[in-house]
């Protein structure tokens, strides 16, 4: 796609010389080899005959966690969340690989027409012609192989662990609270039960995620209000639509399990909100029913970090495409991955986020979020900074974002569901 290669797509384009690319730099080289000073070797060879090489190199960090090829438009959210439905046909690639994983595949040509299946290619420019066909293949792979445990795959795996259950509606108009030995969890129903504590008994006596009240922040660019587990959609020339308003949460107590069940109609969207409590962590599962027509973006879970339960020696960690994790300090960065690139792309940061699991963690404690990547296939974005002297840290997750490959998905209203669960752990 760059030497003897023109896509068409802009007026500007140069045409193709007469001289072909690959020509002028065979010429190159060729001239390069007939010097006696220049010897060309391969990429592999590099290490055994260059005394300055085994250098380690950082090319990453907590503020550009995963480089990009080009211009900072050119990035995740690109292949991940924008073209005609990536993150349809991204979560339809994933609950292939889970169930390879879970058969052992091992035939190379069912793994191959996998890789082929997420090609980028895919998701970003395509005609309507190559689109329909790549549906049609995607959908055709998909039933093939998996027609008979898709259900197994659409949850995250539970546990049912005995607990001492405790939900309390009484202690106000406006608070539901539910604990049990392990966690305490306190919401807001003026908020649309959005999450105003969240302990891990286990791990600190203050909450970790919690909502802050204006004025929280003693500066005038941060008096707002920042919540925890609530949607954010926004359209163009449209106020922001969220579930944060007054709810009437149902909750019950089914096989040792807390659940509170939640319906929120805003601005023609309906969500579907579900919180399960087990003995050792929280599932959020949401069901948003909306129409894609104007959409800028869509982030199903936001978050926000207490600032008074972590110590200044923050990381994070996720997956970019490795088995293993990839660590980042956060120290005193300013780190914004919602940040846009320009009116016409909505975001330029994200964490590949390959195995769902993202980790917020400090010297004594960690805090794990588990995304279904089956159920939606979401991108982690972070955002940190220090206000005078305080960490203000947040985590949202985006479904859907906007970029220059953007085509309106549906022409009708669309039920999404998503799901992420919450725990945490003591560090040894």
């Amino acid at each position: 796609e760059v030497f003897d290669f023109r896509p068409g797509r802009y007026k500007s384009e140069a045409r193709l010389p007469k001289l072909h690319e690959w020509d002028k730099i065979n010429h190159i080289l060729s001239i390069l080899k007939s010097y006696e000073w220049c010897q060309i070797i391969f990429p592999r060879e590099i290490q055994s005959k260059n005394k300055y090489s085994g250098n380690i190199i950082n090319v990453t960090s907590s503020s550009y966690p995963v480089i990009v090829k080009k211009q900072e438009k050119y990035n995740l959210n690109r292949w991940a969340s924008t073209g005609r439905n990536d993150l349809q046909i991204n979560s339809k690639c994933y609950k292939i690989y889970q169930m390879f994983l879970k058969r052992n595949i091992q035939l190379e040509s069912s793994w191959k027409e996998l890789c082929y299946l997420w090609s980028s290619d895919f998701r970003t420019h395509i005609t309507l012609e190559r689109w329909t066909y790549f549906k049609k293949r995607l959908d055709d792979f998909y039933n093939k192989n998996l027609i008979a445990d898709e259900n197994n795959l659409n949850a995250l795996k539970t546990k049912k662990i005995y607990i001492n259950a405790n939900v309390d509606n009484k202690l106000s108009a406006h608070i539901l609270e539910a604990s049990n030995d392990n966690i305490s969890l306190t919401l807001d129903k003026t908020k649309g039960s959005s999450i105003k504590k969240l302990i891990f008994k286990n791990s600190s006596r203050k909450p970790l995620l919690k909502s802050l009240n204006h004025g929280y922040f003693d500066d005038i660019r941060y008096s707002a209000d920042f919540f925890s587990g609530h949607s954010i959609i926004e359209k163009y020339k449209r106020n922001k639509i969220t579930d944060l308003t007054i709810s009437k949460p149902e909750h019950k107590i089914e096989n040792d399990t807390i659940i509170i069940k939640n319906k929120i109609e805003c601005d023609e969207v309906v969500f579907l909100n579900d919180i399960l409590m087990y003995s050792d962590r929280i599932s959020l599962i949401k069901k948003t029913t909306f129409n894609t027509k104007d959409l800028i973006y869509w982030r199903p879970f936001n978050f926000t970090f207490n600032p008074s339960s972590w110590s200044e020696n923050l990381y994070f960690k996720s997956h970019n495409g490795s088995s293993k994790y990839e660590t980042f300090f956060i120290k005193d960065e300013y780190i914004n991955y919602n940040e846009a690139y320009s009116s016409l792309v909505t975001s330029k940061y994200g964490l590949g986020n390959t195995e769902g699991e993202v980790i917020i963690g400090d010297d004594t404690k960690e805090l794990l979020f588990k995304v279904n990547m089956v159920k939606s296939a979401l991108i982690p974005k972070i955002y940190h900074r220090r206000i005078n002297g305080k960490v203000f840290l947040r985590l949202s997750y985006s479904g859907i974002e906007f970029d220059d490959t953007s085509i309106n998905r549906f022409d009708e209203d669309v039920s999404i569901t998503s799901e992420i669960e919450i725990s945490s752990r003591i560090k040894n």
